[in-house]
This record gives C-alpha cells, structure tokens and sequence, in this order.
C-alpha cells in the first residue's frame, strides 16, 4: 500500500509558451519506505500562485507506476506571463482515478 510519494524534478525553471521542458519524476513508496507494487496509478497538475491552474501540457507520460516504483511526465509552461512560480503536484488514485490523500508538490520558475 501506497504511503507516501516524492516528486523530482530535471530543472528549477523552464521558459513559457511551450518553449522550455521540465521532467518530473514520482517514487512511490510504503509506510516502510520500500517499493510498492506495480500499478498503482498517478496524475500531475499545475498551478499558479493564485490556485488557478497553470495550462502547460503534459507529454511523455507514464502515469502508473513501474518495477522501480516511479511514474513521471515532461510538462512545458502554457501560454502564461513569463517570470512567476507553478507548482506542479502529483496525486496518487484509487481504481476509479480519484485522490486517496496522497500527494506531493515542487515549484518551477516560469521566465
């Protein structure tokens, strides 16, 4: 069972417009810090500073955890102002695809 899930990122900022690229990378893991099994399905979002959603586009994904207990994606900044933070969050879901509690988020820096 899923307890906890960390979130790593390829680079602190990327440029807006579709232009720059961040990977990001989830390890999923128990309450006793192991692998979990295969399987267990995920979702990346992004935000702005002020909750709303941030728009950038999502590609490369492998959003249901691997051997190595790891989903990750590439995402590009949308058309948004250049100069501002996004916070990107992964969720961990149950079978129907909803949140179970389990999340974890890390900043980018738009330019």
């Amino acid at each position: 069972m899923v307890s906890d899930i960390s979130i790593l990122k390829s680079a602190n900022s990327a440029e807006v417009n579709y232009i720059g690229e961040v990977k990001f990378e989830g390890i999923l893991v128990n309450s006793k810090g192991n692998k979990v099994s295969q399987g267990v399905k995920d979702r990346f979002k992004d935000f702005l500073s002020d909750g709303s959603m941030a728009g950038g586009a999502f590609r490369s994904e492998f959003l249901t955890s691997n051997m190595e207990s790891k989903v990750s994606v590439v995402y590009s900044p949308g058309v948004i102002s250049p100069n501002q933070f996004i916070t990107i969050v992964v969720e961990v879901l149950d079978e129907n695809s909803n949140p179970i509690g389990i999340s974890s988020s890390t900043q980018i820096f738009g330019y």
